[in-house]
């Protein structure tokens, strides 16, 4: 599988020690690619096993004192399911 679009990416009231450092979002490209296979044991269940992979670009953000930095956002999602059929 796999897929484009874009990711509201925030910061949401960031502070260390009480200073607030950033409280700020961006919009920006985004994509995933993922595989995953199946194994039924019968009619009447199977396993799912996956991996899936999140980016965006590097959102540009605002800390508290005006000054712009940039982040990064990246997942890496392993996934494990079972289905049951009645």
């Amino acid at each position: 599988m796999g897929g484009f679009g874009i990711a509201k990416v925030s910061v949401n009231d960031a502070k260390v020690l009480g200073v607030d450092l950033a409280d700020d979002d961006d919009t920006v490209f985004a994509y995933q690619i993922g595989v995953g296979v199946n194994y039924a044991f019968d009619d009447g269940m199977a396993i799912d096993v996956g991996y899936r992979y999140f980016g965006t670009a590097d959102p540009t953000l605002t800390d508290a004192s005006g000054g712009e930095f940039d982040g990064e956002v990246s997942t890496h999602n392993f996934m494990i399911g079972m289905r049951f059929a009645l």
